[in-house]
């Protein structure tokens, strides 16, 4: 049986692990880590066979060649990594697991408010700036309207729950 760390239980790439384990049809023993730099560390002595996580996390290790990236988990190949297929092209569509990164504000916010910080970060994402930050982090700028957020963190939160209970993934 393999081993397959995580930064966490219940941490997005943990999930990310637990649908390509799915994905897969393969049974593997999840080891969790004290955050991203702990699951670098056991990959590179050989604790874990592979991991789920993030470009910025392992990123280094694999330009250095210590580690080797085997396949993205995003919908389509990044900028920052051409030479890397995605989960999809390596064959397990259903392992895919978008990362993402969304603003939050008060229930009760005034409309004004969310339209302006809705408008103000679409902008800064969409700068040469903010496009570069991406760039540097294998990510892609977005930016969807905020009833379009609200409707796919519903979605997320349906999708990943039923992997949560399924799996009977418990925070400890």
């Amino acid at each position: 049986m393999l081993n397959v760390g995580s930064p966490g239980i219940g941490t997005p790439p943990h999930l990310a692990a637990e649908a390509f384990r799915r994905a897969a049809g393969i049974e593997v023993q999840h080891v969790p880590y004290n955050g991203g730099g702990a699951l670098s560390s056991a990959l590179l002595a050989g604790q874990v066979q592979f991991a789920v996580e993030g470009i910025t996390t392992l990123g280094p290790q694999v330009k250095a060649g210590r580690l080797r990236a085997l396949a993205l988990t995003s919908p389509a190949r990044v900028a920052a990594w051409p030479e890397v297929p995605t989960m999809a092209e390596a064959g397990l569509p259903a392992a895919e697991f978008r990362g993402w990164v969304g603003v939050a504000g008060p229930a009760r916010m005034p409309p004004a408010i969310v339209d302006r910080l809705y408008r103000e970060i679409v902008a800064i994402s969409a700068s040469p700036e903010g496009r570069d930050w991406f760039a540097q982090a294998g990510a892609e700028p977005g930016g969807i309207p905020p009833d379009r957020f609200a409707a796919e963190v519903r979605a997320e939160h349906a999708r990943w729950g039923a992997v949560i209970r399924e799996a009977g993934i418990r925070i400890e």
